[in-house]
């Protein structure tokens, strides 16, 4: 029987295996084992497919590993979840927490706080965290995760802040880590109750470097036994994957099906040209899953700026916004609106003043397709004359 495929190309779930971001892991792991450090509030930002949920859990996992309670939440059930975490895990030398706190009337120890009861501490969220940390037993610290915070609801996300910020005011090893798409920082940080995280760190993550994309594709294929990629297939397949996590994993995944489809018995050479097949493939499921839902809400100008930028792209992949601007038949300035819009949203990034480049692989490409696509006659054509 075949080895499994060790590409896995899935949203929202968790890699069989876990790849790059080893600059913030090691970060991490110091932030873990030593003092206080601003890396134990973070947030983790980037467009769809960039590997955040696989990041954060594997922050969970480094956490857990180093000794501290991880508590793994949702953003759209946070605040009961963490109660739930926190209630949850008690030591096995403590069979109860204190103090009690109190919930609508009652005396409840923290201890024997069921689901059912969970919905009415919602207020004693600060109350529960710091009684936790009276009673972590062999743990180091509390470490929580939120997963698509740009969900979360403002009154959860200003109860979680003020539990966090009582709890490092304290002096207590509390650790929180946030993962959303661009923006989310700028509109947690905006909340009344939130305005301290206007200092927590936004790690705005995208492509890995090439020397891990390399890594990524090398380790993975060697858990293949039937399969021999030489050292320009891995090149090609990750110059195709351009390092963007969601691609990796494309391609790796569509390259091992398509030369096992090729050759169904024995062992397999995988050569660059087969990479070169699967390209149209991949495109099409990274453009459905990635390009057309990080666009669906831009404008009219966004998509014509992009898509004119996509025509004066130099040899380096930079256009410059005084030529876009002229394309489209306007001044410099009076798209700067336009352009600080798609930069935040890390569609684009600047490459120095008066210059811009894409942000997401292959998004020029999809860029001319939608203009395209767009100027196509109407069905009015069809009406009989």
């Amino acid at each position: 029987m075949a080895a499994a495929n060790p590409f896995t190309p899935s949203f929202g779930g968790k890699p069989e295996h876990f790849f790059g971001r080893e600059t913030l892991l090691t970060r991490m792991r110091e932030a873990l084992d030593g003092a206080d450090s601003p890396d134990r509030v973070l947030f983790i930002t980037g467009t769809r497919g960039c590997g955040k949920t696989a990041l954060l859990e594997r922050l969970s996992l480094l956490a857990s590993e180093s000794s501290w309670l991880t508590i793994d939440v949702h953003s759209t059930t946070a605040v009961r979840d963490i109660l739930e975490g926190l209630t949850s895990q008690t030591p096995t030398v403590s069979a109860k927490l204190e103090p009690k706190i109190s919930a609508l009337g009652a005396s409840v120890s923290l201890g024997e706080v069921n689901a059912s009861r969970v919905g009415s501490l919602s207020k004693n969220l600060t109350s529960a965290l710091l009684a936790r940390c009276e009673t972590l037993g062999g743990k180091r610290g509390i470490f929580i995760t939120i997963d698509e915070i740009q969900k979360i609801s403002e009154a959860d996300m200003e109860q979680i802040c003020a539990a966090v910020q009582m709890a490092r005011r304290k002096g207590q090893p509390v650790a929180l880590m946030l993962a959303g798409l661009p923006g989310a920082k700028e509109k947690v940080a905006a909340y009344q109750g939130c305005t301290f995280m206007q200092r927590a760190k936004d790690e705005q993550i995208g492509s890995l470097l090439v020397s891990e994309t390399v890594q990524a594709f090398t380790s993975l294929f060697a858990l293949v036994p039937d399969l021999v990629v030489s050292e320009d297939t891995i090149w090609a397949a990750s110059a195709m994957s351009q390092g963007y996590p969601y691609l990796v994993q494309l391609v790796g995944y569509h390259l091992v099906q398509f030369v096992r489809d090729l050759y169904p018995v024995g062992v397999i050479q995988v050569l660059p040209e087969h990479v070169s097949a699967i390209a149209e493939q991949v495109y099409e499921t990274y453009r459905n899953d990635v390009l057309v839902p990080s666009t669906r809400t831009l404008g009219d100008e966004s998509r014509a700026y992009l898509a004119v930028m996509s025509t004066l792209l130099d040899d380096d992949g930079i256009a410059a916004t005084g030529a876009t601007a002229k394309a489209l038949g306007k001044e410099t300035s009076q798209l700067s609106t336009c352009r600080q819009r798609l930069i935040s949203r890390r569609l684009i990034r600047s490459e120095g003043y008066g210059k811009v480049r894409f942000a997401l692989p292959y998004l020029s490409r999809y860029a001319v397709e939608r203009a395209k696509d767009t100027a196509r006659p109407t069905f009015d054509e069809w009406k009989t004359r």
